[in-house]
């Protein structure tokens, strides 16, 4: 059986009685969850079909909802995105969000 290069192996020490959460995201469930919370903070599925589409031009994602997604980015899926180190231009797309999100995820 061939070993999966998509898989990571952390070890952790938990005290008896102490409850743990570990999540653990494939490239397929994460690009999944971040279309799930696109749609949900867009407020529209044309985000899956029309991946190029320009969200803040076509008012699909205002400044709010880029601060509330580049917060659900890291409390769903554990990725810090920094308001300061990227620009609307950055994440204009599911594309380009989703390339970012996922090469961050790979660098982990």
């Amino acid at each position: 059986m061939a070993p999966d290069e998509n898989k990571t192996t952390d070890k952790i020490q938990v005290e008896e009685g102490e409850r743990v959460e570990i999540k653990f995201h494939t490239e397929n469930t994460m690009e999944e969850k971040l279309l799930e919370i696109l749609e949900d903070i867009c407020e529209d599925d044309v985000v899956r079909e029309e991946r190029d589409l320009d969200l803040f031009e076509d008012d699909l994602l205002d400044s709010l909802g880029f601060a509330e997604l580049l917060v659900r980015i890291e409390d769903e899926l554990g990725i810090v995105i920094s308001p300061s180190e990227v620009t609307r231009e950055d994440l204009n797309t599911t594309n380009k969000i989703l390339e970012l999100v996922l090469t961050r995820a790979n660098a982990k």
